[in-house]
C-alpha cells in the first residue's frame, strides 16, 4: 500500500503510531473518473438500505396509539416508542459514522442492516410495550448505521454529482414519507377483527432490508482503511472515552426532554437529574475532544474551524436549523388534517390524500436539487432562498382553519419542497466540509444534528402545541358550553370529554346536542389559536438557519469530476490510494 503523508494533522497522528496513512484520493492529479455498472448497482443497494430503514418512523407514529392500547402502554411508555429510536440512531450515527472513517464502511452498514431484520421481527410480534420499545431501540441504531449511505453512496459518485449523491441517498426513503402514512392508517381501519392489522407493517420491512442487506455483502466493497491505518493500530488508537461520555450525555439529555413531553411537573427531580448530569457530561466530552491528546478524536476541532468555520459549522448550524424546523410543519399539517380537514363520516381515502401531501412536497423538492441544482449553481444563494421560503412557508401554516384545505395544501407542499431542498442541499454542504480522511466523521454529525433535532423539536412544538391548547380550551369551550345551557359541571365534563371523541361525550349527562355543538366549535377555535402559536414559532427555528446560511462559503469550485472513491472489487480498485 502507498503511504506518503497528507495534511498535517494526520501526519501527526500516523507519526505517533508508526503508519502513514495514504493520500486522501482528493489530492490526486485529476483524472476522468468514470461510474461502472458494478456501481450503479451498490448505489441502488446503499439507497435501499438506507431509505427502507426509516419505514419505522412514518409508520409508528401513525399506528402508535393503537399498539399503546393493544400493548396497554402508559402515557410514558407510549412516549418512548419513536423516542427510543431516534436515541438509538443518534448514537449509532455519531459512533459508528465516525469510527468508519478507521474501519470502513462496508461491515457497518451490514451490521445496520442486520439490526433493521431484527428490529422487524421484534415490533411485529411484540407481546408487550417493553418488547416493542426494545425492537425500536435496535431499529434505531440500525438506521443510524444504514444511513451512512448518505455519505458512502455520494463518495462514489463525482464530486460534482455530491448533491444528486445525497438525494439517490434518501430515494427510497421518499417512498417510506409517502407510502408509510397511508399504510398506517390503513393498518389502523383494516385491521382485522383482533385490531392486530399493524403487526404487518412491520414483517415486510424485515424482508427489504434482509435482501438489500444480502446485495450489499455480495456487491459492496469499499477500502476497508480509508485512512491507512491499519485495524490493530486502530484499535489501540480510538477514542473510547469520548465514545463513553457521548453515550452516556446525549442518553441523559434525551431522556431529559421526553420525560418533559409526558411529566406534568417539569422540576421533578427525574428531569432536572438527567438533564443537568447529561450537560455536564456533554460539556466535559466537549473539553476532552478539544484538549485530550487524542490521536482519533471523535469530534477533532480541525473541522469545525476550517476557513473559520465557514466550510463546516455554519453548514452544521443549517443542517441543526432545518431538522428543528421540519417537525413544526410535520406536527401542524398531521393536527391538521385530523382537526380540521377531516370528519369521521369522510371516506378514508380523503385523509389519506391529505396524510401524502407533505412527503409528496419532500419528494419534489429533492428531485429539484437533484436535476436543477448543478443548472443553477450560485450554491451558497441557493440554500439562502431554500431557507427563506422555508420559513416562510412555515409561519404562513399560522392561517391553518377549518374551510381552508386548499389554501393550506399549497402551503404544506411548498413547505416540503424548500425544506427537502435546504436539508439535502445541507447535508452536501457538511460532506465538502471535511476532508476526505474525516467523511465519516462529518456524515455522523450530520445525522446526528437530524435525529437530535428532530428529538428535540418534537418535544417542543408537542409541548407548545398541547399547553397552548390546554389553556385556550379552559377558556373558550366551558364559557362556550355554559352559554348553550350547560351547568358549570356539565361543561367541565364536557370539556374533559371533547379529546376522547363522540362516543365519550354520548354518555355526559345533561350534555345536549347544542352544547356539545357548541363546546366542539370552540374546541376547534382553541385548536386553531394553538397551530397558530406552532407556526409562527417556528419561524425561529428557520431563522437560526437563514443566518448560518449567510456566513457559507462557495462550493463551486469543488464541484469537480473527480471520484473519491473506487470500490475494491470493480475495475477502478487500483485509483484508490487507501485500501
Amino acid at each position: 500500500m502507498e503511504k506518503p503523508p497528507t495534511s498535517p494533522a494526520i501526519q501527526v497522528e500516523a507519526a505517533e503510531s508508526q503508519e502513514l496513512p495514504a493520500v486522501p484520493v482528493s489530492e490526486r492529479p485529476m483524472t476522468n473518473d468514470s461510474v461502472t455498472p458494478k456501481t450503479w448497482l451498490v448505489v441502488f443497494a446503499l439507497s435501499a438500505s438506507s431509505g427502507l430503514s426509516i419505514w419505522l418512523l412514518p409508520t409508528v407514529g401513525t399506528v402508535s396509539a393503537q399498539v399503546s392500547a393493544k400493548l396497554h402502554a402508559d402515557a410514558g411508555q407510549s412516549t418512548w416508542f419513536l423516542s427510543a429510536f431516534s436515541v438509538a440512531a443518534i448514537v449509532a450515527s455519531m459512533i459508528c459514522g465516525a469510527n468508519s472513517d478507521l474501519f470502513g464502511r462496508r461491515y457497518f452498514i451490514l451490521f445496520g442492516n442486520l439490526c433493521m431484520v431484527i428490529s422487524g421481527v421484534l415490533t411485529g410480534a411484540a407481546k408487550s410495550s417493553n418488547h416493542f420499545i426494545a425492537g425500536m431501540t435496535i431499529g434505531g441504531f440500525g438506521t443510524g448505521c444504514c444511513q451512512m449511505a448518505c455519505f458512502a453512496l455520494p463518495e462514489l459518485l463525482p464530486l460534482k454529482w455530491r448533491p444528486l449523491g445525497v438525494v439517490l441517498s434518501e430515494a427510497f426513503a421518499y417512498f417510506c414519507l409517502v407510502v408509510g402514512p397511508v399504510a398506517g392508517k390503513f393498518a389502523v381501519n383494516n385491521g382485522g377483527e383482533n385490531g392486530e392489522g399493524w403487526r404487518w407493517l412491520f414483517y415486510p420491512n424485515a424482508i427489504a432490508n434482509a435482501v438489500t442487506g444480502l446485495m450489499l455483502a455480495f456487491l459492496y466493497f469499499p477500502p476497508a482503511h480509508p485512512r491507512g491505518i491499519p485495524w490493530h493500530h486502530a484499535l489501540r488508537q480510538l477514542d473510547y472515552v469520548g465514545i463513553a461520555l457521548f453515550i452516556l450525555s446525549i442518553t441523559l439529555i434525551m431522556v431529559g426532554i421526553v420525560d418533559t413531553s409526558y411529566i406534568a411537573d417539569k422540576s421533578d427531580p427525574k428531569i432536572v437529574g438527567t438533564l443537568v448530569s447529561g450537560f455536564v457530561l456533554l460539556v466535559i466530552f466537549g473539553c476532552w475532544e478539544t484538549w485530550a491528546p487524542l490521536k482519533q478524536p471523535l469530534t477533532p476541532s480541525r473541522i469545525f474551524s476550517r476557513n473559520r468555520g465557514r466550510a463546516f459549522t455554519a453548514p452544521f448550524i443549517c443542517g441543526i436549523s432545518s431538522g428543528m424546523f421540519y417537525l413544526g410543519p410535520n406536527i401542524l399539517w398531521g393536527t391538521m388534517v385530523s382537526v380540521f380537514f377531516t370528519k369521521p363520516t369522510d371516506p378514508i381515502s380523503h385523509g389519506m390524500k391529505l396524510a401524502m401531501v407533505q412527503g409528496l412536497g419532500i419528494t419534489v423538492g429533492s428531485m429539484g436539487l437533484a436535476i436543477l441544482g448543478g443548472r443553477i449553481k450560485h450554491w451558497k444563494w441557493q440554500m439562502i432562498i431554500a431557507f427563506t421560503l422555508m420559513t416562510l412557508f412555515g409561519g404562513l401554516f399560522a392561517l391553518g382553519r377549518p374551510g381552508r384545505v386548499a389554501p393550506l395544501i399549497f402551503i404544506c407542499a411548498c413547505s416540503g419542497i424548500t425544506y427537502s431542498w435546504a436539508a439535502y442541499l445541507g447535508i452536501a454542504y457538511i460532506q465538502f466540509g471535511a476532508e476526505q480522511v474525516d467523511l465519516g466523521i462529518a456524515g455522523g454529525l450530520a445525522a446526528v444534528t437530524r435525529y437530535a433535532g428532530a428529538l428535540i423539536a418534537t418535544t417542543v412544538f408537542s409541548t407548545i402545541l398541547n399547553n397552548t391548547l390546554s389553556s385556550e380550551a379552559v377558556k373558550r369551550v366551558i364559557p362556550a358550553a355554559e352559554a348553550a345551557g350547560a351547568s358549570q359541571a356539565v361543561a367541565q365534563q364536557v370539556l374533559s370529554a371533547l379529546p376522547l371523541g363522540a362516543d365519550a361525550l354520548a354518555k355526559i349527562q345533561g350534555a345536549t346536542t347544542a352544547i356539545i355543538a357548541a363546546a366542539g366549535s370552540a374546541f376547534t377555535e382553541s385548536y386553531v389559536k394553538a397551530t397558530q402559536t406552532v407556526a409562527l414559532t417556528s419561524i425561529a427555528f428557520g431563522g437560526v438557519g437563514m443566518i448560518s446560511a449567510l456566513f457559507l462559503e462557495d462550493i463551486t469550485a469543488k464541484m469537480t469530476p473527480k471520484i473519491e472513491v473506487f470500490l475494491e472489487n470493480d475495475v477502478n480498485a487500483e485509483k484508490n490510494k487507501f485500501h
